[in-house]
C-alpha cells in the first residue's frame, strides 16, 4: 500500500484527447496525480521518466498495438511491476486474446464507467476507498430500477458526492441498479444519474444505528455539473471553504 502522504500518479493514454481531458478532470478531482500521453511513444517515454503507479491503456493507438507497448512494460526491468490496464472495445475475441496473452493486469472494455477505473486503481494497488463528506440533507429521491415502469420516492437523510442515504421501510436489495432523480437544495434544476443500492440499514438488524431503516444508494455518471452542485453544498454544509 502507499503511503498516505504519496499522491498516485495515473497515466491515462488513448487516441481520443477529448476522452483523455474528461478522465484528466475526473481524477485530478479525486486527488490522483494525472499524467497524459496520446501515442505509443509518448506512452513509453511518460512511463520511463516519470514512473506512475498505474497505466490505463487504449488497445488502438498510434504507432504501436496496446498490447505489443503492453509487453514491452512487463519485459522491462523496473516498470514489470507496473499494473497495466487495457480499455478495449466490446465483442472483440482476438482485442481480448492478444490482451491477455500480452500479460496485462486488468481489462476494461469501452465505454468504461468512472467506478470502473476507481475500482481498478483500488484493487491493483490496494488503496482504500476515499469516503467522500457526508452531510444531513432533507429531499425527495425518486428512483425505479432500469426495467420498471414505477417510480418511488422517499425522503434522504444524508448526501455526499458518491451517494444518498434514503429512508425507507422496504429497501431493494443491495446492488439493484437505479434510475435517480432528485434536487439538492438551493437549486431549481434536478438531477438524474444511475446509481446502485450500495448497502441496507435494515429494522432492528446490523447496521447502523442512528440512522432510521433504509438504503445507501452509490451514484454512477454524475456530470461534472451535477458534481459540482453536490459539492458546493456538501462543503457550505460543513461550514468549509471552497477550494
Amino acid at each position: 500500500m502507499l503511503p498516505q502522504d504519496v499522491k498516485t500518479t495515473i497515466l491515462l493514454a488513448d487516441g481520443a484527447s477529448t476522452i483523455l481531458d474528461v478522465e484528466k478532470a475526473f481524477f485530478r478531482r479525486e486527488h490522483y496525480e494525472v499524467l497524459l500521453a496520446n501515442n505509443a511513444q509518448e506512452v513509453y517515454e511518460t512511463a520511463i521518466a516519470h514512473r506512475p503507479d498505474i497505466i490505463f491503456m487504449g488497445f488502438h493507438m498510434q504507432e504501436m498495438g496496446g498490447d505489443e507497448l503492453c509487453l514491452r512494460f512487463k519485459s522491462h526491468a523496473e516498470l514489470c511491476q507496473v499494473p497495466v490496464v487495457l480499455v478495449i472495445h466490446p465483442n472483440r475475441p482476438d482485442d481480448l486474446l492478444r490482451c491477455q496473452r500480452a500479460g496485462c493486469d486488468d481489462i476494461l472494455l469501452k465505454p468504461p464507467r468512472r467506478h470502473h477505473f476507481l475500482r481498478a486503481v483500488e484493487k491493483h494497488l490496494k488503496l482504500p476507498r476515499r469516503a467522500a463528506p457526508r452531510v444531513e440533507a432533507k429531499m425527495h429521491v425518486t428512483y425505479r430500477e432500469p426495467s420498471g415502469d414505477h417510480a418511488l420516492t422517499n425522503y434522504s437523510i444524508n448526501v455526499s458526492t458518491g451517494g444518498v442515504f434514503i429512508e425507507t421501510e422496504s429497501p431493494l436489495p443491495a446492488g439493484t441498479p437505479l434510475l435517480l432523480d432528485f434536487t439538492i437544495p438551493g437549486h431549481d434544476d434536478p438531477i438524474r444519474c444511475t446509481g446502485r443500492v450500495a448497502w441496507i440499514n435494515e429494522v432492528d438488524g446490523p447496521g447502523k444505528h442512528r440512522l432510521p431503516p433504509g438504503m445507501g444508494l452509490q451514484f454512477f455518471d454524475l456530470s461534472l455539473e451535477h458534481m459540482a452542485i453536490i459539492r458546493s453544498f456538501v462543503m457550505r454544509s460543513l461550514v468549509i471553504p471552497e477550494w
